[in-house]
């Protein structure tokens, strides 16, 4: 768990920058504050996320395991056992990853709202917006050729709002435009998540 932290504390750092300054002899980030880098909010939601996972993915492994010799031999009380205690620590794991991963996602369109808008194929600022299901992208166009949505679904998850404005995509990547490539350059999506990452 030690190890799965610091692996993604610096993940965490690459998503949401912080206790660092820039050089402007190098040009390089460079770390200032260690306790900043360690109380980096992404990198909490991202530890809680992955160990919970990881118990999840033990328990299934140890249902499987329990059923195949229950298969074999009804009435082994070592397997009974053990498979109602899996089947336990998937209900328990199962709800804390879907709900550690909903307020990663929450997260993750505060922090770096190109990546949640490209993950959620969401290419215009709405409000309500839709949740996409299946979406087949037009990369030229910046739309979806074919999408399967849940209406007011990406504004609920997103902010907890039936109504609430999702950023979209192609406004984003206008704005990035502005503030980081020069206008000669006629560079487009996709090009970098903003900011952030």
């Amino acid at each position: 768990m030690i190890s799965a932290f610091w692996i993604l504390a610096a993940n965490a750092w690459m998503q949401n920058p912080v206790g660092y300054r820039l050089n402007p002899e190098t040009g390089r980030a460079e770390l200032e504050s260690f306790l900043d880098l360690i109380r980096n909010p992404v990198a909490w939601h991202h530890f809680g996320h992955t160990i919970l996972s990881a118990l999840l993915t033990a328990a299934v492994l140890m249902l499987a395991i329990s059923g195949w010799h229950l298969l074999r031999s009804h009435a082994d009380p070592v397997f009974r056992l053990s498979s109602a205690l899996a089947v336990g620590l998937m209900l328990v794991t199962g709800v804390g990853v879907a709900t550690s991963g909903h307020f990663q996602g929450q997260m993750t369109a505060d922090v770096q709202p190109m990546k949640h808008a490209a993950v959620e194929a969401h290419w215009e600022t709405e409000g309500p917006a839709a949740l996409s299901l299946f979406a087949i992208p037009d990369m030229a166009q910046g739309r979806n050729r074919l999408n399967i949505a849940i209406p007011h679904g990406l504004s609920l998850l997103t902010h907890h709002s039936w109504t609430a404005e999702v950023e979209g995509i192609n406004p984003l990547q206008a704005e990035y435009e502005a503030t980081f490539v020069p206008a000669t350059t006629g560079r487009r999506w996709p090009r970098s998540t903003g900011p952030s990452g």
